[in-house]
């Protein structure tokens, strides 16, 4: 089929669209728009700059179908791409056709009598799962392989690169996420106590105490230890299949499937750290330097020391191996500004669509509170009380009924203002995925709920004012005690407050989900205003349009 107008993709467009949806005002546009400079100006990246709320999904979900459907007979699929967990399921809950794939931790075995609860390697080694329909993460992944439509999270779907990235056509959604997820797949940890047995065992001497002590001869004695370790790993599960085939003893024992078993998962286990690992020190290996390479000494409160070697770009190998294979690559976000740029995308390659907020921007109104004082680190004692009382106040002017979602900048800061605030009784502070999900799925309006959360600022749904209002406690900022952080904003102009910034503008978007929705933000961070007039050029107009000043005084009617 050769399409060449606009005209023409928009009656295919139609022609594939389920009978049930209805598009809103600019999608059928933005489809036709995306169609076309895939396939009549040939594209192979398009970037999709589009406001939170418009209704992304349903976009990709349209160009997906279509491509589909044209290139049946060469067996084309989509594979969908997300940061967060809460818009897998927000897809699959939405397209019944789409089929997710999770690591296999998330699946359980069954045999005939019990089921066994699933751990990371128990999959690999499972003498279940060759029993049909008993093993679930088996029958999730042939459902995966075989539809056409797919998705998988970025942290999945890099570590199985080699295996997942077989589609004709890529779709990003929460694209802006892309760099960071790309970044820290490459990003190689080896703990030190590890390390030094390891070394030991193997007859390798690598001594590394301080960050001084990486060097790129140190990158070429972990490389020779790795491989010696793969290679040690892959004997031992060659020893235990062939004596499993021959019925013969191992070690001069009888066989025990349960017990080989648990010994094969954990060969296997070894096995596939060792060769990612060795994977990732090549890649370092191959780029001759440590220039692109940050270096440290972790040294976390509740474990032991750690090697971290940490890309500050994005490697130019790494980003072939991703997106050489698909022939069409969208990538989708409110805050797109900055993807051309770290994916090193050229005009002639890429085109970028921007759309225009649709809606009642008098609906998503955002007040920056003057007057506030200045938190950091140390003035936290001080000024964590003063926002806190802020705080209360305007949750204050709505119904004791309403929803308020407050976003905090850690699990810390929530813990102290639900120590602090004189609305205690109604907080609640989720502290994992599974709970955010849940409690999106649960929330009913005029719960009278005050949801704190450092972990709610983007892939969470809130849609038709479940929640009335939302307060930025603290701008998310990332942390300049971190090497790599301080190192990425030296080295990458503008990339530390465009970061935080695109993160505020997701999460003005946790509430306002369709037209007709309404809600308000508060901003009660006094650097907002500094961080505004330095991001300009990153700053959508039709977000820009919808801020206001409101001093603290007007709230606390003082």
């Amino acid at each position: 089929m050769v399409l060449s107008t606009k005209d023409q993709i928009k009656e295919l467009v139609l022609y594939q669209k389920p009978d049930s949806l209805e598009y809103r005002d600019g999608q059928l546009e933005t489809v036709v728009d995306i169609l076309y400079g895939f396939l009549v100006e040939k594209y192979k990246y398009v970037i999709l700059d589009a406001p939170t709320g418009t209704g992304k999904s349903i976009i990709a979900k349209s160009v997906s179908d279509v491509l589909n459907s044209m290139f049946w007979e060469q067996e084309h699929s989509s594979l969908f791409l997300t940061k967060t967990i809460n818009l897998q399921h927000q897809y699959t809950n939405d397209f019944k056709d789409m089929k997710l794939l999770m690591s296999s931790s998330n699946y359980d075995c069954f045999n005939e009598k019990s089921p066994v609860l699933a751990i990371d390697s128990i999959h690999q080694g499972c003498v279940y799962n060759k029993s049909s329909g008993n093993c679930l993460y088996n029958k999730a992944r042939d459902e995966f392989e075989e539809s056409n439509t797919k998705i998988l999270n970025y942290s999945f779907f890099f570590t199985g690169l080699f295996k997942y990235n077989n589609s004709d056509t890529l779709i990003c959604d929460e694209a802006h996420n892309l760099e960071e997820s790309i970044i820290d797949f490459s990003t190689i940890q080896i703990e030190l106590e590890e390390l030094k047995v390891l070394c030991k065992f193997h007859g390798i001497d690598i001594t590394v105490n301080h960050e001084d002590d990486i060097t790129f001869n140190i990158i070429e004695q972990l490389l020779k230890l790795y491989d010696i370790i793969a290679k040690f790993y892959t004997e031992k599960i060659q020893h235990i299949n062939s004596a499993v085939k021959s019925g013969i003893e191992v070690q001069g024992k009888k066989l025990n499937l349960e017990t080989l078993s648990s010994k094969l998962a954990d060969y296997e286990s070894r096995l596939g750290s060792a060769i990612s690992i060795l994977k990732l020190l090549y890649l370092v290996h191959s780029s001759g330097s440590l220039d692109n390479w940050v270096t440290t000494i972790e040294s976390p409160k509740d474990g032991g020391d750690f090697l971290r070697i940490k890309s500050i770009f994005i490697d130019a190998k790494l980003n072939d191996l991703i997106f050489e294979r698909p022939k069409r690559v969208l990538l989708m976000s409110a805050t797109s500004n900055r993807v051309k740029e770290s994916l090193k995308l050229t005009d002639k390659e890429c085109k970028v669509l921007s759309t225009e907020y649709l809606y009642d921007l008098d609906n998503r109104k955002i007040f920056s509170v003057a007057g506030t004082s200045k938190l950091n680190y140390s003035t936290k004692e001080k000024v964590i009380p003063e926002y806190i009382d802020i705080c209360d106040k305007i949750i204050g002017m709505y119904d004791d009924k309403a929803n308020i979602l407050v976003h905090s900048s850690s699990y810390w800061l929530s813990e102290e203002i639900l120590k602090a605030s004189k609305l205690k009784d109604r907080i609640v502070i989720p502290k994992s995925s599974e709970e955010i999900m849940e409690l999106e799925e649960n929330l009913k309006p005029d719960s009278g709920k005050i949801i704190v959360s450092p972990a709610m600022l983007e892939g969470v749904n809130l849609p038709g004012g479940i929640v009335k209002c939302q307060i930025i406690f603290k701008l998310p900022y990332a942390s300049l005690g971190d090497a790599w952080v301080k190192l990425k904003t030296d080295r990458d102009e503008g990339w530390y407050k465009a970061n935080t910034l695109f993160r505020v503008i997701q999460a003005s978007g946790r509430i306002i989900r369709g037209p007709s929705d309404k809600g308000e933000m508060f901003i009660l961070d006094s650097s907002f205003n500094y961080l505004i007039n330095n991001t300009k050029k990153y700053t959508p107009n039709w977000w820009y349009e919808t801020i206001k000043s409101l001093d603290k005084s007007i709230i606390s009617g003082s």
